[in-house]
């Protein structure tokens, strides 16, 4: 990965990391850029989430991808927006909220193919 990152003609950022295989290499390297201020911080969970929605639905048909990608980022943001905007104590932590969209996501894909499958 990083002979990857060293060999990409465009400046190293948070998308060029996102770009290279989902692996704790990926997470590790990241965070000693961001220690090192090479990257700037962002909110590591809620960019995770949106980056592990997008290889989820990658890799889906299209039918399936236009359901899955907008209702697990509906289910999943909006709750930890409301959560931010009314924290006067810190939020849970956004792996707690995810994970129950991670099977609900797994459900509705195995409904999609189903759905598709019977109406052809």
């Amino acid at each position: 990965m990083l002979h990857t990152l060293a060999a990409d003609p465009e400046p190293l950022s948070h998308a060029t990391l996102d770009q290279c295989p989902p692996t704790n290499t990926r997470h590790w390297v990241r965070a000693m850029l961001v220690e090192a201020n090479i990257l700037p911080r962002r909110d590591e969970p809620i960019e995770r989430f949106e980056t592990w929605v997008n290889e989820l639905t990658a890799g889906l048909p299209a039918r399936q991808s236009s359901l899955i990608g907008p209702y697990a980022r509906w289910a999943v943001l909006r709750r930890r927006a409301a959560e931010l905007a009314a924290a006067a104590t810190p939020p849970v932590p956004l792996i707690l909220v995810a994970n129950g969209s991670v099977p609900r996501c797994d459900c509705l894909i195995t409904l999609t193919s189903k759905a598709s499958r019977s109406v052809t």
